[in-house]
């Protein structure tokens, strides 16, 4: 009998000793994840700061449609040239793989995926109520044209 409360005790402790050890090993765990999510979040915000300054300027789609020419202006406002030479203007927000347009209001009117953002194309997935990939690009001015241009 005497035997059988030893050994239920050294059971006991053990449990309790692995427990300890397990939990705080499960809180190890959850503080890596933790900053690991958080260095993705920040590897997220650089990626989108580099994003939002490298879609500003003009983008020109590859074929004559609706949305022909977007003008980001800053990194709230955005114009849309249309093929009836209408102008929309539009606030906006940028994410990793989307552009939100909003009204005047703040309502939120669309949200368009972004397939690919370099330093000369812009891809959409959609724009707007306009399905279907969509490639913009810059035209980028070589200095001497410009030289020629002012002369």
């Amino acid at each position: 009998m005497k035997y059988l409360v030893v050994v239920f005790y050294i059971g006991l402790l053990s449990t309790v000793l692995l427990g300890c050890g397990g939990e705080s090993q499960s809180t190890q765990t959850r503080q890596s994840t933790s900053s690991n999510s958080s260095a993705n979040t920040s590897s997220e915000v650089s990626k989108l700061r580099l994003q939002s300054e490298s879609i500003l300027g003009v983008w020109y789609l590859n074929e004559w449609d609706l949305y022909h020419t977007i003008r980001f202006i800053d990194k709230q406002k955005v114009e849309f040239y249309t093929h009836i030479d209408t102008i929309l203007t539009y606030d906006y927000e940028l994410r990793p793989d989307s552009l939100l347009i909003f009204n005047e209001q703040g309502q939120r009117l669309y949200i368009n995926l972004i397939n690919d953002l370099t330093r000369d194309t812009l891809v959409f997935e959609n724009l707007m109520e306009k399905v279907g990939v969509q490639h913009y690009s810059r035209k980028q001015i070589k200095k001497n044209v410009e030289k020629a241009i002012e002369k």
